[in-house]
């Protein structure tokens, strides 16, 4: 096997969340996953922007698009409906206009749960549209937590559905991407926190390579803005894609190693996940799951002032 070189600096709750998924040799449950019934629908496309975003009832999906501010219980203007958090007064009651959620079919991956939210800062705001990232349990495999479950939440790394995470700032966002791995203490219905479990939640916005930054074909000379990449044997000298990202994390990341803490989160568990044990093949089933996570993150990277995100997800 030939080695290789990855280009840029990569998120540490990143990192770990990688280190986990190949770990894990997943394969799906029995159950088919079906839309959480936990938060409301995400309306297809923006329509004027509310006064307070009022919360939705479970499930509704609305067609007026994104409301406007923090309000949870706020008066609702003409497009009520937006995202129709679950959050009570004080929660995530809607977006800033401006972040449309795109039309299309959600499918409904067998053993994982869409998942869809909200996400409110001055410096990294947007919506987490349904279809977007799915969220599944599974039993840990490495040695620091095996046999633990383990909450996953994952987003495509590109494509449609990387696409329907959609940003009001910062307004050049190429995609974004949503992560989340939390360990838990119990597979079954609860809240856990940040001060009770391990892992970090954390949404990116992909950015634009600068105009200015030229990589050049010269593996031996890789200026400011490029990282090499590749096989050993063959490294290019390659633009870091800048991001900006919002993030929250324990002092460890679960498998051993050390991190900044960071922010935090609250997760409610609704249902009681049917965990099985890993199969002797080494193969972890994953099974569905459905609840909310509540957190506050910690904004780093491009352009990045280390101001504070609300994060609202449901599924």
């Amino acid at each position: 096997m030939s080695e290789f070189v990855g280009s840029g600096d990569r998120p540490a709750w990143r990192v770990a969340l990688l280190g986990l998924v190949l770990a894990c040799a997943c394969s799906s449950g029995n159950s088919s996953a079906s839309p959480g019934g936990g938060g409301g629908g995400i309306g297809a496309s923006a329509g004027g922007a509310g006064s307070g975003g009022e919360q939705g009832t479970a499930g509704a999906g609305g067609s007026g698009g994104l409301a406007t501010g923090l309000g949870g219980g706020g008066a609702s203007g003409t497009s009520a409906g937006g995202i129709a958090g679950s959050a009570g007064a004080g929660g995530l009651g809607g977006m800033a206009a401006g972040a449309t959620c795109p039309d299309g079919d959600v499918v409904a991956l067998d053993g994982a749960v869409p998942v869809s939210g909200a996400f409110l800062g001055s410096n990294l705001q947007g919506a987490v549209c349904l279809g977007a990232a799915v969220a599944y349990m599974f039993r840990a495999v490495s040695s620091n937590v095996a046999g633990q479950p383990v909450l996953m939440i994952q987003s495509a790394a590109a494509g449609d559905a990387a696409a329907r995470i959609v940003f009001d700032r910062p307004a050049d966002a190429l995609y974004g991407q949503l992560s989340a791995f939390i360990v838990l203490s119990a597979a079954k219905a609860g809240v856990y926190t940040s001060a009770t479990s391990c892992g970090s939640v954390g949404v990116s916005a992909i950015l634009p390579v600068p105009p200015e930054v030229h990589c050049g074909g010269d593996p031996s000379v890789c200026p400011a803005g490029c990282a090499h990449f590749g096989p050993v044997s063959s490294l290019t000298c390659t633009p870091i894609q800048p991001e900006r990202s919002g993030v929250a994390q324990t002092s460890s990341d679960c498998l051993g190693e050390p991190q900044t803490p960071a922010g935090s989160w609250t997760l409610t568990l609704t249902s009681d996940p049917d965990l099985p044990a890993v199969s002797a093949d080494g193969s972890v089933p994953y099974v569905p799951v459905h609840g909310t996570l509540e957190a506050t993150l910690v904004t780093s990277g491009s352009g990045a002032d280390g101001s504070t995100v609300e994060l609202s997800l449901s599924f």
